[in-house]
């Protein structure tokens, strides 16, 4: 293959790039790119692997690793690159998420585990707090009793492996890890199997060398969410080689603090790679009155430069902030369905287009309104549970394929399947992969007709038609590139989960492609926490419940609040929309609202001066 001169190098798709940002992908040196909401961090990194890859400065048959800290995001990056640079180049394109990575190299290489931590067959549990919990009190009552322990799980991933058994203190964690691990198939959850990976690599320099020689490139995706587990594991496996980095973050969208992201982590990676920031300023997403509002509580929320700028593509005016007070939440209720009405019939967006937050707990604020839309004939639905249906690649995948099947013609469902079968098969030549596609055209035809296009599908049958696609697709094949699914119970599990989510549908509505476009969320608005929200975008958010209740934390973790509150006004194109209800019914705080812990919040949106605040603050019928 001939490949392109730097200097002759030019983004794919004609992307215009700001000039930071083609800095970034120019750099030899290690990089943190620092870049707000919008402003195109994962294109960045998408372009950065072109050019890497097309001008072979990724010498061949070197490859790029890229980890996310999100499945959707690592899938996302993964179809940019192939699209960018195609097929070919792109199998030389590791995106991966770093549960997936820290599994793999734990899955191939647990031989190479010193004496002590030998692991043969285990399952992945991510529930595992309180059997951990237990082993700390079965293994030590007293310590268990006299240390005051918020987190039995995130302490006994606290240090790195092996533990020292001179320190009295760690030598209970060791004890403890003993008691949970040596069984004949133990459970273990992801920050464990991490801890056990970077041991395989601290323990083996030979495939801590093996490891450097396959990867000249490491990106990091969400630069701000990396936990300690994860950043000792990144530096066990690449410092110290010739690897260069890529980070890229928002300091300003740090909301993972209380799943074990590391403070300070942006410092910490600039004195241990020797990189100073470059900061995008473009926000490629939201309108510039959305975009004027962000930098008002930049500035005077989060108390950090505002130097997002919006795109031309924009008229001035264009953008709307809304404050909605109310006197109960069947008032807002009322309001929000009248509104979503009249922007779904008048404005020409989707129901996809409009996403409805809050900060936890969506049934305890959204089943009255979820019941009021479904009145109204607009679908709506809370997205978190089936979170793993929508990202993971093989659901999908099973997705895609069964819409190829009961649909009438092959459309965009078809081209993902295409896309999925050439990457678990990547080394097919041209031929074969045609071949191949030929095949499961065919095989198409047949499950068509074999299951009469969807007419009287049973349980029993639906089940015999998603193992006949498992096979014909090679489960094999499926966990040599998917790691996560390599080991347990988890592949079967989603598997399980949609077929019943699948069948229940279509005994609802006889169809199963109705059925499908139900689980794919098709002319529904989502439902999400805003944790979920976290890389989405939407052309309408409305943010329900800007009240103490549902910001129960806030005086323990101000600055994290504070940063969640900004990655939910950030999720928005055009319109944005804040709501507070005098009283809510709640299971707990439920009652008269108040916004006293967060008046400082509700002090600076309402006295924003592009706000539109509109007050129903008074008592109805209800």
């Amino acid at each position: 293959m001939k490949f392109i001169d730097t200097h002759n190098w030019v983004p794919a798709d004609q992307m215009h790039l700001e000039e930071v940002a083609m800095n970034a992908i120019y750099a030899t040196g290690n990089t943190l790119v620092v870049a707000g909401p919008g402003s195109g961090k994962t294109e960045l990194l998408a372009q950065k692997a072109c050019y890497l890859l097309q001008t072979n400065t990724c010498p061949w048959p070197k490859r790029i690793l890229a980890i996310s800290f999100k499945v959707d995001a690592a899938n996302n990056l993964r179809a940019r690159v192939q699209k960018r640079c195609g097929t070919f180049l792109s199998q030389r394109f590791d995106s991966l998420t770093f549960d997936a990575f820290s599994k793999g190299i734990f899955d191939r290489l647990r031989r190479g585990l010193p004496a002590g931590y030998k692991i043969h067959a285990y399952d992945v549990n991510a529930k595992m707090a309180n059997h951990i919990k237990y082993a700390f009190q079965a293994v030590n009552q007293n310590f268990y009793n006299t240390v005051n322990i918020s987190d039995y799980a995130a302490y006994l991933t606290s240090v790195q492996l092996p533990f020292d058994p001179d320190d009295d203190e760690i030598a209970i964690l060791g004890n403890v890890w003993k008691y949970l691990t040596q069984k004949a198939k133990p459970e273990l959850n992801f920050p464990m199997i991490m801890r056990l990976a970077d041991l395989i690599i601290s323990s083996n320099p030979a495939i801590k060398q093996m490891l450097q020689q396959t990867y000249s490139h490491v990106f990091i995706d969400e630069f701000q969410d990396t936990t300690h587990i994860q950043y000792d594991l990144f530096k066990t496996c690449f410092f110290g080689g010739n690897v260069n980095f890529t980070a890229v973050g928002d300091d300003k969208q740090t909301i993972m603090e209380w799943a074990g992201a590391k403070p300070a982590i942006f410092e910490e990676y600039s004195l241990d790679t020797q990189s100073e920031p470059l900061r995008l300023c473009m926000n490629w997403r939201s309108a510039p009155r959305l975009i004027h509002f962000q930098n008002y509580l930049v500035e005077t929320l989060l108390h950090k430069p505002a130097i997002a700028i919006p795109s031309d593509k924009w008229d001035q005016d264009q953008g709307e902030v809304r404050m909605c007070f109310f006197a109960d939440h069947h008032a807002e209720r009322d309001y929000l369905v009248g509104e979503i009405t009249r922007w779904l019939q008048t404005d020409g967006i989707t129901p996809r287009e409009v996403c409805i937050l809050v900060k936890q707990l969506p049934p305890n604020y959204t089943t009255d309104l979820i019941a009021a839309l479904t009145t109204a004939g607009i679908r709506a639905r809370d997205e978190s549970t089936l979170q793993d249906l929508l990202t993971e690649p093989f659901p999908m995948f099973m997705i895609n394929f069964l819409e190829s099947v009961f649909a009438t013609k092959l459309g965009k469902c078809w081209d993902e399947v295409v896309n999925f079968l050439a990457y678990i098969n990547q080394s097919y030549e041209d031929q074969e992969m045609l071949l191949l596609q030929r095949r499961a055209l065919k095989f198409v035809r047949e499950l068509k007709a074999e299951f009469n296009n969807g007419t009287d599908l049973g349980t029993a049958r639906f089940t015999d038609l998603m193992v006949k696609i498992s096979h014909f697709t090679d489960i094999k094949k499926v966990k040599d590139q998917y790691q996560q699914y390599k080991e347990g119970t988890w592949l079967r599990q989603m598997m399980e989960q949609m077929r019943d989510y699948l069948m229940k549908q279509y005994n609802d509505s006889g169809s199963m492609l109705a059925a499908l476009g139900m689980l794919k969320g098709e002319d529904t608005v989502p439902i999400m926490t805003t944790h979920k929200s976290k890389g989405l975008e939407f052309h309408t958010v409305i943010f329900v419940g800007l009240e103490d209740s549902a910001f129960w934390s806030y005086t323990d973790r101000p600055t994290q609040d504070n940063n969640l509150f900004f990655v939910a006004l950030s999720r928005a194109k055009e319109r944005m929309l804040f709501t507070f209800s005098q009283t809510r019914d709640l299971p707990r705080g439920g009652g008269r609202q108040k916004a006293d812990i967060i008046g400082h919040i509700h002090e600076l949106v309402c006295r924003y001066e592009g706000i539109n605040i509109v007050n129903f603050n008074q008592p109805d019928a209800h």
